[in-house]
């Protein structure tokens, strides 16, 4: 640019700012747009499971299985919740995409699509441990203990995060 009359440089720096505008700028909204739902998830995640596991102890009336949900999020509470995180993040994400697959749009029937896609997942995962023998893992032992009322409490855990997420995605 050197060299160039000042208007010209003056052209090309505002052509390359409205071509960056023009092309980046839905870009830039579309990445906003998931960093502030990740974080709606993350805020509503955190609140139900203080809420629903730690305050009310949910799945302890629930399961019946004290010694095993203290064992998780009491013993191992450094990689417990992040690994419920994880399982909630990705039942959350396969639930949603059934909703928006399927263009439900009344909060009841979101509500019951996220609920049978967990009551899928989770009794998949249900039986799949039932069919074979107890093991010392974790999840072996809870869903040969706890059974299906682990579904039960999956999609309370679920819908209350949905809840949440839904509130704030509406609001925020």
């Amino acid at each position: 640019m050197n060299g160039q009359p000042k208007e010209i440089q003056f052209f090309i720096v505002y052509r390359l700012s409205f071509d960056f505008w023009l092309f980046y700028l839905p870009l830039l909204q579309r990445i906003m747009s998931y960093l502030s739902s990740f974080l709606s998830f993350v805020l509503a995640f955190s609140t139900t499971l203080f809420i629903v596991t730690y305050l009310f102890k949910l799945p302890h009336l629930i399961t019946g299985q004290s010694a095993l949900i203290d064992e998780y999020y009491l013993k191992h509470f450094s990689t417990s919740v992040p690994i419920d995180f994880l399982l909630v993040f990705i039942y959350f994400q396969i639930g949603m995409f059934v909703i928006h697959q399927l263009r439900v749009t009344t909060q009841l029937a979101k509500i019951g699509m996220l609920a049978l896609t967990t009551f899928v997942l989770t009794g998949g995962f249900c039986l799949y441990y039932q069919s074979k023998p107890m093991t010392s893992s974790f999840f072996s032992r809870w869903f040969h203990k706890a059974g299906y009322y682990s579904v039960i409490y999956d999609i309370l855990l679920l819908v209350s995060t949905f809840l949440i997420y839904d509130y704030m995605q509406k609001r925020v």
